[in-house]
């Protein structure tokens, strides 16, 4: 009476051994696996994926969509972030590629990959060109470690028209600043850089309430923007670079926004980008370089 039982036993251990092998993916590994990065990813445009990836990834115009109108010869930072596509982990250190799906206006971008930072995340600054009238597509591109592929597109509306408005930032060029300082769970943000960005007309007048937009292109210093006073982040001064969030502020009565630059704790070399949008047209831009040494 035993050995009939015996073999039933067998037999229902041996489907449940099934069944674990199936909801783990098969023999190559579970698929629940987190990849690197904690934390939870952002939104942005929607992924497409080929294949079953373990990989997702979105790409938004500095600003927080997936879509923008532009003047021609203007700039704005394209921001990837690239999460695990079971847990919405954040992925740090995984090649993005970026790449034109059309060009129209003969735009340009400054990077064409980059690796994602400790938030999961990879910047390109584009430039509209003056060609003519289009929507240029930029798409960024990751393939996990099975070579699968998902990808994400910005559409950007080039309006060939010279702008009427001035922006000025103050200061500007090439500067020099040095690490903020790290002492025991202490932080400090002594070093930073007040910036003051005046908008005007082409008469010479203040123009108020249009958007400017602030976004890192690069941040190697793992710096962040702020408005003052400026709070600390924890831990922001020993995180590896990131390029987000992005500051968004309205011009004042005199044509005026101030946002503040504060340096990350090591050496390297950031990247900010001023833009200024009126009637959800991206109509100046300016970047400026911070050397923290």
């Amino acid at each position: 009476m035993f050995r009939p039982l015996f073999s039933t036993l067998k037999f229902v251990l041996a489907a449940l051994a099934t069944l674990a092998l199936v909801a783990c993916g098969g023999g190559g590994g579970s698929s629940g696996t987190p990849l690197l990065g904690t934390g939870v990813g952002g939104g942005g445009a929607p992924t497409s994926t080929s294949g079953s990836t373990a990989l997702a990834i979105s790409l938004i115009v500095a600003g927080g969509t997936s879509t923008a109108n532009i003047a021609s010869g203007q700039s704005t930072v394209l921001i990837a972030t690239v999460t695990n596509g079971l847990t919405g982990a954040v992925v740090a250190n995984q090649a993005v590629t970026f790449a034109f799906s059309a060009n129209i206006s003969n735009a340009n971008i400054t990077a064409t990959s980059a690796n994602t930072s400790a938030n999961g995340q990879a910047a390109t600054l584009y430039t509209a060109g003056n060609q003519s009238s289009g929507t240029d597509i930029v798409t960024a591109t990751v393939t996990d470690s099975s070579g699968n592929v998902a990808t994400a597109s910005v559409s950007l509306a080039v309006q060939a028209t010279t702008s009427n408005y001035t922006m000025t930032v103050t200061p500007n060029g090439q500067l020099s600043v040095g690490p903020n300082a790290v002492s025991g769970t202490l932080q400090t943000v002594d070093k930073a850089i007040p910036f003051t960005i005046s908008v005007k007309d082409s008469n010479g007048n203040a123009v108020p309430n249009l958007t400017v937009t602030s976004a890192l292109g690069s941040a190697n210093s793992a710096t962040y923007l702020g408005n003052p006073p400026v709070a600390v982040v924890p831990g922001f001064l020993t995180q590896s670079a990131t390029v987000s969030p992005t500051l968004t502020n309205t011009t004042d009565a005199s044509g005026l926004v101030n946002p503040t630059y504060i340096s990350g704790g090591r050496a390297g070399t950031d990247i900010v980008i001023f833009t200024v949008t009126r009637n959800g047209i991206i109509i100046a831009s300016q970047s400026v370089t911070v050397v923290v040494n």
